[in-house]
């Protein structure tokens, strides 16, 4: 998956639903979000996502990355597994 590449996950303005997000594409899509400098820290009351030192909330990664809300739970759901942002 590159840059302006077309997402077949990504919902389409004339589909009423979006599809899955494959698993095998998580990690491509966590360093996507990585090389734009966003980030998601695990902590004991769940999560939070950083861009540099400012905290977004989810609805605007939901907005910005063309997710669903169930595309976007099955990512945190992944990213709460593997922590994929562990070592920043």
């Amino acid at each position: 998956m590159t840059r302006g590449e077309p997402n077949k996950w990504r919902a389409h303005f004339n589909h009423l639903i979006s599809r899955p997000i494959p698993t095998t594409a998580f990690p491509a899509l966590v360093g996507k979000m990585r090389d734009d400098c966003l980030i998601c820290i695990l902590t004991e009351e769940g999560y939070t996502w950083y861009c540099g030192r400012y905290e977004i909330a989810p609805k605007v990664i939901r907005e910005m990355w063309g997710l669903s809300i169930h595309q976007y739970r099955r990512l945190i759901n992944w990213i709460l597994v593997n922590d994929p942002f562990m070592e920043e």
